[in-house]
């Protein structure tokens, strides 16, 4: 039998632009696209690291440090930012959404209850419309929960076992693992072989066990 492709939706933004911003929005967007100016405009103010940090608090997301220097670098790219607005003048997602609920491949809609970007209904509206899918909410995250925790992302389930990529010893997933009702944890512990290369501030916690 043909086994269908699990798919993993985090914080989708399966939804058009509502009321007067659905009529206004795409016009806006897409004068900014053509406008010589503005791509040149926004990558000089993201030489503003403060102003970097501001509009990534919007996503409800917080981000390391390292994190948003990364971002701000992706700002000040004129070529990344003309790409951002033409994906929102161009953004009309009726052909898939008309077909969504049509999907049978199983579906995990992952959100972040602090996402200030995509609002979590979204993910869970479409999880009640979809047979195939189920909706997932991590308390404490953002619109960017893949970079917050990859730990959890990562998580893979097979033959009714969840497994979890614990990079440096976090223990968040552990910490996942008994809110979600575990009561046996096994922790696989691996030690870099290279230290030469990976000079590590700490050692991994669980080898000290």
């Amino acid at each position: 039998t043909h086994v269908k492709t699990p798919v993993t939706c985090i914080n989708a933004a399966f939804g058009n632009f509502s009321g007067m911003a659905g009529i206004m929005f795409p016009y806006i967007a897409k004068l900014a696209a053509i406008a010589p100016f503005s791509s040149s405009f926004i990558a000089q103010m993201a030489q503003d690291t403060t102003r970097v940090g501001k509009l990534m608090d919007g996503t409800g997301s917080n981000l390391s440090t390292d994190q948003l220097r990364s971002y701000q670098f992706l700002f000040q790219r004129k070529q990344h930012v003309q790409g951002t607005l033409q994906l929102m003048a161009d953004w009309n997602l009726d052909s898939f959404l008309s077909k969504l609920t049509l999907v049978q491949n199983p579906i995990q809609f992952v959100t972040g209850a602090n996402d200030k970007t995509v609002p979590a209904s979204v993910s869970q509206d479409w999880a009640t419309r979809i047979a195939s899918a189920e909706f997932i909410e991590f308390g404490g995250y953002g619109h960017l929960i893949h970079e917050e925790t990859p730990e959890i992302i990562a998580l893979l389930e097979k033959n009714k076992q969840q497994y979890a990529d614990c990079g440096f010893g976090s223990l968040v997933p552990i910490r996942e693992a008994i809110l979600r009702g575990a009561t046996e944890i096994d922790a696989i512990i691996l030690e870099t072989e290279v230290s030469a290369m990976n000079r590590l501030p700490a050692k991994n916690p669980f080898s000290l066990l």
